[in-house]
C-alpha cells in the first residue's frame, strides 16, 4: 500500500464526551486499493506522540484497556467507509 497513500489527523469531538474529546482519524488514497468483503488489511501500525514527548493518560480514554494485551476485534474503535459507521460503538 506505501505511506504515501495514508494519513492521519486529530480532530476534535464537538460536543465532547467522557473519556472522548479527540479522535485519530486514518484515511487512505486512491492508490491503497481495496479489501474485498470478508477480506483482511492485515496489520496497520500508527505512531503518535505529544510534541513535548509526556505520556498520555490512557485511563481516560475510551478506547483503552489495560486487559487488551494483543490484537483482537475491540468495539470501542470504530471504523467509517465514507460517513457510514461499519464497525464498533462511538463514545
Amino acid at each position: 500500500m506505501g505511506s504515501g497513500n495514508v494519513s492521519g489527523s486529530f480532530v476534535k469531538l464537538n460536543p465532547a464526551s467522557t473519556g472522548a474529546n479527540y479522535y485519530l482519524e486514518i484515511s487512505f488514497g486512491a492508490g491503497a486499493g481495496s479489501i474485498a468483503p470478508g477480506g483482511d488489511s492485515g496489520e496497520i501500525q500508527a505512531r503518535t506522540n505529544k510534541t513535548d514527548w509526556t505520556a498520555y493518560n490512557e485511563l481516560d480514554d475510551y478506547s483503552y484497556s489495560a486487559a487488551q494485551q494483543s490484537y483482537a476485534d475491540w468495539n470501542k474503535v470504530t471504523l467509517y467507509q465514507g460517513e457510514t459507521l461499519v464497525w464498533g460503538l462511538e463514545p
